[in-house]
């Protein structure tokens, strides 16, 4: 059976038909072949061979390639699988058939979040749903892309506001100064809590922070880094649990 022909739409354009297939492929299938019927069509355009590899995996996220002549490319609803430094590889998933791409970055690449808030590298993971922007590099001997975008579609909005509530996951002390780690929607943000500030259990009278528990509800009033969106200073700690 044609490892294509089950699937509903096909999107890839490339430079050389021949030498991009065999780059993309290698290592993942032997023979890959197209028909003519609805789900593989080639379309001879300008020099250039487009072929639709594309299907939706979940709800919402379109799993998709995209190559021009130039060489300029999208990558949709691909899977991290590791991450290391400036770069990470991100798998594409057609039913069985899988492909992998180096994505690496410099310091103009720009990463953002699925609602294009501010992120930065380390805030991908493996197992998060990227969409990538940028060009292949012709030179990789593995299928690499020089990425001029990111966008972090399991990363949650950068905060807004000052009033943020979530699960405690970590507290570095028991008294302050001290730092913290809340789970905000799944999401987890580093708390920053100076000496000085009021700290309240649910009835608003004064408690300390050694009698906070790992997984309690805390809400906090405070403002966010400019330079961080995702960094909390706290100004006032509301223990919603105690």
């Amino acid at each position: 059976m044609n490892i294509l022909s089950k699937y509903k739409k096909i999107s890839l354009s490339f430079l050389s038909s021949f030498t991009l297939i065999a780059m993309l492929f290698a290592g993942n299938v032997g023979v890959v072949s197209a028909n003519s019927n609805n789900s593989n069509k080639e379309i001879k355009k300008d020099n250039k061979m487009e072929i639709n590899l594309s299907e939706k995996s979940k709800p919402k996220t379109n799993v998709d390639i995209q190559i021009n002549a130039n060489g300029r490319m999208n990558l949709s609803g691909a899977k991290v699988v590791s991450v290391s430094g400036s770069s990470l590889v991100a798998r594409l998933s057609f039913g069985s058939l899988n492909m992998d791409w180096t994505v690496v970055t410099d310091s103009n690449t720009k990463i953002t979040r699925q609602k294009n808030g501010v992120a930065v590298m380390s805030d991908i993971k493996v197992g998060d749903v990227i969409n990538v922007n940028g060009l292949v590099d012709t030179t990789a001997t593995t299928p690499t892309v020089k990425a001029t975008h990111i966008k972090d579609l399991t990363l949650s909005a950068t905060l807004k506001g000052n009033l943020f509530q979530g699960k405690l996951v970590s507290l570095t002390s028991s008294t302050t100064p001290a730092t913290a780690v809340l789970d905000i929607n799944g999401t987890n943000y580093p708390v920053v809590i100076p000496s000085g500030i009021s700290i309240l259990g649910n009835n608003w009278l004064a408690v300390s922070l050694s009698s906070f528990q790992i997984g309690n509800n805390i809400r906090i009033y405070g403002t966010l880094s400019s330079t961080t969106p995702t960094t909390i200073t706290a100004t006032v700690i509301r223990n919603i649990s105690l």
